[in-house]
């Protein structure tokens, strides 16, 4: 194993930082899923550019020349360092930080720079600092201020690619895939919201890249390729696939979507996920101890298993959760309704053309006028679409993410 503590991206183009599970899925005629997860750890890979020159591009080029064994070990370009809280000598085993980042843990492998590698043995509080004990002494005198940086240990690309610069400065692109079972950690951040055993999907993307949906109702035809063919529809539910962009968010917001995405195992698991491209307009309020809400139509009237609405208050930003129950037309008016209070004097122009009735399956503990209603969203049980997640990051605390979700049957059980 060699310690290549000079490559580490220069940032032109962020790092992209990639985990992947595998996930058989079994699918009837019918469109119901049978998934089975592979990978119980995922495999993850970062890709990025580092700009080498002089020595440090010979160190390269000699350890691919000279290479006897396949695992490297490198400085995590997705997470961010700590920094020493005073001066350490060579030859020391302990060292001082301001504070305990996530990621540094006992057992973890970090470089203290400029160049020295170790394994934490110990952490105990020292004076407003915490107190790091290594198991390997430092190879070189550290002043304060130098980064402490958590490490990863796996496989360099087959191929690497190197734009050249000047004779002796190069843009390297980099692969790096990580060690499969080397532990994964990501910062500890707050879980999603469970509702009805399932944990939703709240993250709300940006429209700077709007939501891209594909609808897929999948068909059967006999065609012989001459006469008459004949259609047939074996699936009874459409499946709508979402693709949303997360831009610009923070470390914590996207530490939220990966831990969902690592506990579904990719595609394996299920979520309760809110389909921002769908928001119903309230044309009234809702009363406390009642079951029903009126919005603007058209709206399905049928398979509406595994659907639910998010009612999110004005005031508080609040979200209240209900699986829907039954949809039908109707003409009654909504409590607080604004045509309500007009009768036959109200002008019809302003009316929707068709009014949505819709049953939830328990009381609304608490009243919404219309003016407490921010926003009332379709939500539907989902999965993600692809076993894959890429997130680029900017720096190590700003990254964009893109995911794919896609929705489950909303038919009964047979």
């Amino acid at each position: 194993m060699s310690n290549l503590e000079f490559i580490k991206p220069n940032w032109k183009d962020g790092v992209a930082e990639t985990i992947q599970y595998r996930t058989t899925i079994f699918t009837t005629r019918s469109g119901r899923e049978q998934r089975s997860a592979e990978r119980m750890a995922p495999r993850r890979t970062v890709e990025f550019t580092a700009l080498l020159r002089s020595s440090n591009l010979r160190a390269l080029r000699n350890h691919l020349h000279d290479r006897t064994e396949v695992a490297d070990r490198i400085v995590d370009p997705a997470r961010g360092p700590t920094f020493l809280a005073a001066a350490a000598s060579s030859g020391a085993t302990t060292f001082l930080v301001p504070d305990l980042p996530w990621w540094l843990t006992v057992g973890r492998t970090i470089m203290v720079a400029p160049a020295s590698f170790a394994t934490v043995t110990a952490i105990a509080p020292s004076g407003g600092n915490q107190q790091i004990t290594i198991g390997t002494a430092l190879a070189a005198a550290a002043p304060v201020g130098s980064k402490v940086m958590p490490t990863i240990l796996g496989d360099l690309a087959d191929t690497l690619s190197a734009a050249h610069v000047t004779d002796d400065v190069a843009e390297v692109d980099i692969r790096f895939d990580v060690l499969p079972g080397t532990p994964f950690s990501f910062e500890t951040s707050p879980l999603f919201t469970l509702f009805d055993g399932l944990r939703v999907f709240e993250e709300k993307p940006n429209w700077a890249q709007p939501p891209q949906v594909q609808y897929v109702s999948p068909r059967e035809q006999m065609e012989y390729g001459r006469g008459v063919k004949e259609s047939y529809l074996p699936v009874a539910f459409n499946t709508q696939i979402t693709q949303h962009t997360f831009l610009g968010r923070s470390y914590a917001k996207i530490s939220r979507i990966l831990r969902l995405f690592m506990d579904c195992k990719g595609r394996r698991g299920e979520f309760w996920s809110m389909d921002w491209t769908y928001p119903l307009n309230s044309v009234g309020g809702i009363a406390s101890g009642t079951d029903t809400l009126f919005v603007d139509g058209p709206l399905p009237l049928t398979s509406l298993v595994n659907t639910a609405i998010a009612i999110r208050r004005r005031s508080d930003l609040s979200i209240t959760y209900k699986k829907i129950s039954a949809i039908e037309v109707t003409t009654e008016d909504a409590p607080g309704d604004f045509g309500s209070d007009y009768g036959d004097h109200f002008d019809s122009g302003f009316r929707p053309s068709v009014r949505m009735k819709i049953t939830v399956d328990s009381l609304f503990d608490t009243s919404f006028t219309l003016e407490d209603i921010d926003a009332i969203y379709w939500m539907s049980k989902a999965r993600f679409a692809t076993d894959a997640m890429t997130v680029r990051w900017f720096n190590d605390d700003v990254a964009q993410l893109v995911a794919q979700v896609m929705t489950l049957e909303t038919i009964e059980d047979a």
